[in-house]
């Protein structure tokens, strides 16, 4: 003889919703979900892959802070985090497969989590110059005497060529020029040029051995 029992429908259906789970990193479909309600976040390592039509748990990182697509920078959108969330004066530390509470700062303000964004490197960058040229071409009045090569005055920079057939020596200090360090020296033939944002404001010397010894500048 068998004895039957009897099943209470309402239990079976609680223990169903009661025993409901999602396995870490995988998704649920929209037809089945978890009762149609907004799914809870959950902290996944690595990320689930979602097929088109296929809901998903909100993504967060283990600690609690929700996780927003790269896609989504560097314009900036506006971020919406479902309720409830939770601000913590330190952060929980969730384990994979954890359902967890989306975290906001003292001002109810959504702490996202961090990301790595990359850059070239080195990262390229453009120097404009600015200013008009002018022609302060001239010669060594003085054989082995400094002189003035650039007045103080208000300019970008400037660029000199040795146009004489003996070595010529630039002061960058505002001191006299010599034939010795600190001054540069500008062999025959050769040019020297300031480097971007060399500040080139103020007043330059030039010596030379012989007196007429000629030099090409142009400033901007």
């Amino acid at each position: 003889m068998r004895l039957l029992h009897r099943v209470n429908p309402w239990a079976i259906a609680i223990l169903a919703i009661a025993t409901y789970s999602l396995a870490a990193g995988s998704a649920f479909g929209l037809s089945t979900g978890n009762g149609g309600g907004q799914p809870p976040a959950q902290y996944n390592s690595p990320l689930p892959t979602l097929n088109s039509g296929q809901g998903s748990y909100e993504q967060s990182d283990n600690r609690g802070r929700i996780i927003v697509s790269p896609s989504s920078f560097p314009s900036i959108q506006p971020v919406s985090i479902p309720t409830p969330a939770q601000y913590n004066s330190t952060l929980p530390s969730y384990t994979n497969g954890n359902s967890v509470t989306p975290q906001y700062d003292t001002n109810g303000r959504a702490i996202i989590a961090p990301f790595t964004l990359s850059l070239p490197s080195p990262l390229p960058v453009t120097v404009q110059q600015t200013g008009s040229l002018s022609d302060a071409h001239n010669s060594i009045v003085t054989a082995n005497t400094s002189q003035t090569l650039l007045s103080a005055a208000t300019r970008s920079g400037f660029i000199l060529q040795n146009t004489s057939s003996g070595d010529l020596w630039i002061n960058l200090l505002g001191s006299s020029a010599t034939s010795a360090t600190p001054s540069f020296r500008v062999t025959s033939g050769s040019s020297f040029t300031t480097p971007p944002f060399f500040p080139s404001s103020g007043s330059f010397t030039i010596w030379g051995a012989t007196a007429n010894q000629t030099f090409s500048v142009v400033t901007w």
